[in-house]
């Protein structure tokens, strides 16, 4: 698929998120959105323009976990952003996710911020954790 304008490109990918999270397979689409929208909450504003694409949520059945698919799923979600002409990635994690995984895959971690998590209704109490921003650079400009 060609894109003509960024913005085309963008609107496409917005599409390809809202398809993903209304997915019957997710289970608990309201966490997911609210997730989110908690990761671009602390991106600061003089990181926003730096990239032009952006992960922020990648979940493995733990059922596949040890098998390298991971790292398979990486590299093709870094092959195919190349191919679309995407300079630099931004990958949202945080502490309790394995954010080590993608200093293996050659990303730098540019940004790092105490965020907010749980969900006081369902968990009781809201605790902290260590987000990251991650940059992966794919071309150069």
């Amino acid at each position: 698929m060609e894109f003509k304008e960024k913005d085309d490109k963008k609107r496409f990918y917005y599409l390809i998120k809202s398809i993903l999270i209304y997915s019957p397979l997710i289970k608990d689409k309201q966490a997911i959105i609210k997730y989110s929208e908690d990761y671009d909450y602390y991106t600061p504003i003089e990181l926003q323009e730096r990239f032009d694409g952006k992960i922020s949520i990648i979940i493995l059945d733990k059922n596949y976990c040890g098998k390298g698919l991971d790292i398979k799923m990486i590299q093709k979600i870094f092959e195919y952003a190349k191919k679309d002409d995407v300079r630099c990635l931004q990958i949202l994690t945080d502490e309790i996710s394995n954010f080590r995984f993608y200093e293996r895959l050659g990303c730098n971690k540019i940004y790092e911020k105490t965020i907010s998590n749980g969900e006081p209704n369902i968990c009781k109490e809201i605790t902290t954790e260590q987000g990251f921003i991650y940059e992966k650079k794919l071309k150069s400009r």
